[in-house]
């Protein structure tokens, strides 16, 4: 019996202009994609030992093409057993999933971030880097001899994936969502497998950039002179979160200061306050710098602070209305 899930993403959170889960792309940055035909194009990784990720994660990019079928994007086979990712055309928002699958239901023709956080008793399911769903699975991940991407004839996924990335270990939340467009250097710890799919070897074969051998062969794409099924893919340019912010007391005035890194397509940051961390009010804003650096400073002061504790938080606005809220700082 499958069960329905409703995604609700109402914390504070980043957010497109557009409606959620719709993730903006514009100018920036880009990475190639491999794109899939709908027919019968398929990707296999077969790792030369089972992978074990009972405690793992994996996690990719994806853009689906709008189509009127529920279609197998991923398979998971053990030596008994496989577990499926779907996607779902007829739904909007949701999650439906039994013992043995997973159908997703996301706006087609944007791309979104979606990682299976697998735990002992359940696996987390995260889109955009938010946690949507928990699944009580019995499908053991511990003993995995293949990875089958692409489905198979009349099930077959049409559209894109980009930076699929295996893990031996439970990437939380906060990780996802600031490392989906971080460019990865392949040795990272805990990384099991990761293909950008910048390149293709041979004509046939995606290679793991980690170095652990477990590159990805395909199956039934379609080469000219050049491989063709590369796109180009912009990475984000949601506003960036803060990755330190404080705020204390000084005398009579409260000091805030933020730093962030690699500002991308950022316009503005709205400092706002509340007396009981619930209710907040916006007391200043701060233009965003225009160059692009690595790294960059800024402060704000409060001089007329209120009595007693007050809290204090960011809301991060990009050029095209998108936003982000840091964390709340308490100041007593």
């Amino acid at each position: 019996m499958k069960q329905l899930i409703v995604l609700l993403l109402t914390l504070n959170l980043c957010y497109s202009a557009s409606a959620q889960l719709q993730v903006s792309r514009t100018s920036g940055r880009a990475m190639n994609a491999l794109t899939f035909d709908g027919i019968d194009d398929n990707l296999v990784i077969e790792p030369g030992k089972s992978l074990d990720l009972s405690s793992g994660t994996v996690e990719f990019w994806i853009r689906n093409q709008s189509g009127t079928k529920e279609v197998e994007l991923m398979k998971f086979i053990s030596a008994t057993k496989s577990f499926s990712i779907f996607l779902d055309y007829s739904v909007q928002s949701t999650v439906l999933f039994d013992e043995r699958s997973i159908s997703l239901g996301l706006p087609a023709n944007n791309w979104n971030h979606v990682a299976l956080v697998h735990g002992e008793e359940h696996s987390d399911l995260y889109i955009n880097g938010h946690q949507v769903a928990e699944i009580p699975l019995s499908f053991d991940f511990s003993k995995i001899v293949s990875i089958s991407i692409g489905g198979e004839q009349f099930r077959s996924f049409k559209g894109s994936m980009d930076e699929l990335r295996i893990w031996h270990q439970q990437r939380s939340g906060e990780q996802l969502l600031r490392n989906r467009d971080a460019i990865l250097a392949g040795n990272e710890a805990g990384l099991i497998a990761q293909y950008s799919f910048d390149e293709i070897v041979s004509r046939s074969v995606v290679p793991d950039r980690t170095g652990n051998g477990h590159d990805g062969q395909l199956y039934r794409f379609y080469f000219e002179e050049q491989f063709s099924g590369l796109m180009e893919r912009p990475l984000i340019n949601l506003p960036v979160n803060p990755n330190y912010f404080v705020a204390g007391k000084d005398l009579n005035v409260v000091k805030l200061f933020w730093n962030t890194v690699m500002e991308f397509n950022t316009r503005e940051y709205v400092v706002e306050k509340s007396s009981n961390g619930k209710d907040f009010t916006g007391i200043a804003r701060i233009a965003a710098e225009t160059k692009q650096i690595a790294q960059r400073r800024y402060g704000f002061v409060d001089v007329v602070p209120d009595a007693g504790t007050s809290y204090y938080r960011l809301k991060i606005i990009n050029n095209d209305e998108g936003y982000c809220y840091s964390e709340v700082r308490k100041v007593q």
